[in-house]
């Protein structure tokens, strides 16, 4: 978070990253962890940062598993 809110609403969370509130519902079990706070749905600054951390962990581990994909591949070419 550039501006370091201490939490975000859902709406805000969506906007922020580009994609819909249908989405952060459709997947849900793959967003931040929410609080409830009176009768809203907060995304803490530290939820946000543990989630995009995930995100990153993730797509690091992918590329690294497709890059040593294409190296066996070109390895059984030659």
């Amino acid at each position: 978070m550039s501006d370091e809110v201490g939490a975000r609403s859902i709406p805000e969370f969506c906007a922020a990253h580009g994609f819909s509130r249908a989405s952060f519902y459709n997947h849900r079990q793959d967003m931040p962890r929410t609080i409830r706070v009176g009768a809203r749905r907060l995304v803490t600054a530290e939820a946000e940062r543990a989630w995009r951390r995930e995100r990153e962990r993730r797509e690091a581990k992918a590329s690294e598993r497709k890059r040593r994909g294409g190296v066996v591949a070109e390895h059984r070419a030659t």
